[in-house]
């Protein structure tokens, strides 16, 4: 009778374990949900309108104010208000934010590549390791 009890009391323990990062896990998603639904929006609005990675790099280039190849709030904002991706001022600000990996205050376009395009900049990411 001890013996299940204390198999018991094991199992329960070994059990709660899996719950309890299953639970981080959530709530960690849970918390940047806000951030998850603007980018995906944003990727799904990207795509709709049928841009490409390759597109980024061109249409970057053509809306790079200053020409040091990133784009600062107002370069991002007006970029994205004439690809009508249909996002407010608010989410757009997020957006950036979210983008904005090392907190330069603007954009290149890798950082925006990684983050609505992951798997084209995993390749090409993937080619630079393997060339070194």
């Amino acid at each position: 009778f001890l013996l299940v009890i204390v198999q018991m009391v094991i199992s329960m323990i070994l059990l709660a374990m899996p719950v309890g990062i299953v639970g981080s896990a959530f709530n960690e998603t849970w918390t940047r949900r806000g951030s998850l639904l603007i980018v995906s929006r944003a990727r799904s609005a990207i795509r709709k309108w049928g841009y490409t990675a390759a597109d980024v790099i061109t249409i970057f280039k053509l809306a790079d104010s200053k020409g040091d190849g990133e784009l600062n709030m107002h370069d991002f904002t007006v970029l994205f208000e004439q690809m009508r991706v249909g996002l407010r001022a608010s989410q757009l600000r997020e957006l950036f934010k979210i983008i904005d990996e090392d907190r330069s205050g603007s954009v290149s376009h890798d950082e925006f590549i990684k983050l609505i395009f992951p798997s084209y900049w995993a390749k090409v990411h993937e080619d630079d390791d393997s060339d070194g």
